[in-house]
């Protein structure tokens, strides 16, 4: 195994940013594993009834709090993420640290494309859910307040950001964040067994 090793303000970086990222997906897709009779209805249902929440059933309002802690930790992994880049670009040298003695040409390409692939998701995700959230006129759900939205909604650019990023690819980007995260998690396996 190398001797070198990252800084120690690059693993507070990694491990800051793995908590709300995994936290974020994982609400997510409890929201997406819903019966499909409840799918759809949740937020709709929610928003009318919101004066009468007693007459909204537990698991409208259950899933709601979730996508409300989804867009949460998203908005937290993406005021953690900028820094991190910043510091990433900055301080590249020291990211230089290499594979594992014995690790092969095409783990290293794989352990690299994957750990590329991952700053990407972990970039583009949050700043279209800020997009969306933003422009949307809703503004920002942050734990237990919401960041004001933009005073004149702009629904076609939020709807645009919906439908070609989070919406029409939520099968494909699920697969792609799990897959990523199993490799991720299979690389460093491997780095500290060697």
């Amino acid at each position: 195994m190398s001797a070198q090793a990252y800084t120690v303000l690059a693993s507070y970086y990694h491990w800051l940013v793995a908590a709300p990222l995994m936290g974020s997906v994982a609400s997510v897709m409890i929201c997406q594993q819903s019966p499909k009779e409840e799918k759809g209805k949740w937020c709709v249902e929610f928003v009318v009834s919101f004066k009468y929440r007693l007459s909204v059933p537990y698991l409208y309002f259950k899933n709601l709090k979730r996508m409300f802690r989804h867009k949460s930790l998203g908005l937290l992994t993406g005021l953690i993420v900028a820094p991190r880049l910043g510091y990433r670009v900055f301080n590249a040298a020291k990211y230089q640290i290499g594979h594992p003695t014995g690790t092969g040409p095409i783990e290293a390409k794989l352990a690299d494309a994957s750990h590329f692939l991952l700053y990407g998701f972990m970039t583009i995700m949050p700043a279209t859910g800020i997009a969306m959230g933003y422009y949307g006129g809703k503004g920002l759900p942050f734990f237990w307040t919401t960041i004001p939205g933009a005073k004149e909604a702009n629904g076609d650019i939020a709807k645009k950001v919906n439908n070609y990023v989070h919406r029409d690819s939520d099968e494909c980007h699920q697969r792609l964040i799990i897959t990523l995260i199993k490799l991720h998690l299979h690389f460093t396996q491997e780095l500290l067994h060697s």
